[in-house]
């Protein structure tokens, strides 16, 4: 039997897999057909085993990418061609430990003054006040906004899940004074038309202009917004378990990343050496410690 990529699309369509999901997904299958010259029914497991060997050695692609690349084939494995042992042949890289870059009240403020715009400033101060995350914030519409509850109500953020965030009172007035001067219809962030929701695009030139206007050395985007909130928060007392909640995140190992990026002052750890009596025999040559 043949298996189209418009078949798997239109599986994933069926149960309700997220837009994103399904683009990555047919795309890894398409990727894999393409270097093999196969159709997807036709691949076996040393094209699999071939595949994420080219991925690995002869591409320049982070372990995300390589592992969104091996969740779509395994889901292909599974589903299509009625295997599960998938993961006992195809082995890829270890996710390396690197923490992700967190920007300091300086930076976040030099980039806030420098962003003059009305718009610009709201989207980057909101990512910033609610840890929200870039796709989020594109299709927050005007009704997800409780002024008289300060919160904001999230809709089908990561694995469709709904949650709310906190409107700050700085935020809230901002946010009332942007609505007054650009009137959006639908959407918190339009176009100038009003016909579409500004594009993920368009967010990330306006953080990327101010970097290089400012000379940042740091490799800054639009999510490390939402590091910098999650690590700000933790530098303020907040508890890790609400800010679990806050970020959306399903799992408490996600957010305990942020425990490792706080800023610790570790001058004030003490020190053995300082519990040390330390005595120096110059005469012959030898050196005695003395415990206290």
């Amino acid at each position: 039997m043949k298996i189209t990529i418009q078949d798997i699309r239109d599986y994933m369509h069926v149960n309700n897999y997220s837009y994103r999901t399904v683009q990555s997904y047919t795309i890894a299958i398409e990727r894999i057909c393409i270097y093999c010259d196969k159709e997807p029914q036709q691949l076996d497991e040393l094209d699999f085993k071939a595949f994420f060997e080219h991925l690995v050695y002869d591409t320049e692609l982070c372990w995300n990418s390589i592992h969104n690349i091996h969740g779509g084939l395994s889901f292909f494995y599974r589903i299509f061609l009625n295997n599960r042992e998938y993961k006992k042949y195809v082995k890829y890289p270890k996710r390396s430990k690197k923490l992700p870059v967190v920007m300091s009240y300086n930076e976040v403020r030099l980039i806030l003054q420098y962003v003059k715009n009305l718009k610009h400033n709201t989207i980057l101060k909101l990512l910033y006040s609610t840890g929200i995350r870039l796709r989020e914030i594109q299709f927050l519409t005007l009704d997800c906004i409780d002024f008289e509850r300060k919160t904001i109500r999230i809709i089908n953020g990561k694995g469709r899940k709904d949650r709310y965030v906190a409107i700050s009172p700085a935020m809230g007035e901002q946010l009332i004074e942007y609505i007054e001067k650009y009137n959006p219809s639908v959407f918190l962030f339009e176009t100038t038309n009003h016909k579409n929701n500004y594009s993920a695009g368009g967010i990330r030139h306006i953080m990327s202009k101010a970097r290089k206007a400012l000379q940042l050395k740091k490799r800054i985007h639009t999510h490390c917004f939402r590091h910098t909130f999650a690590t700000h928060m933790i530098e303020q007392g907040c508890n890790i378990l609400t800010l679990q909640r806050i970020l959306g995140h399903e799992h408490l190992e996600a957010t305990l990343v942020y425990l490792h990026t706080q800023n610790v002052d570790i001058t004030r750890a003490p020190n053995p050496l300082d519990n040390l009596e330390t005595s120096f025999v110059l005469g012959n040559g030898y050196i005695t410690t003395n415990a206290q």
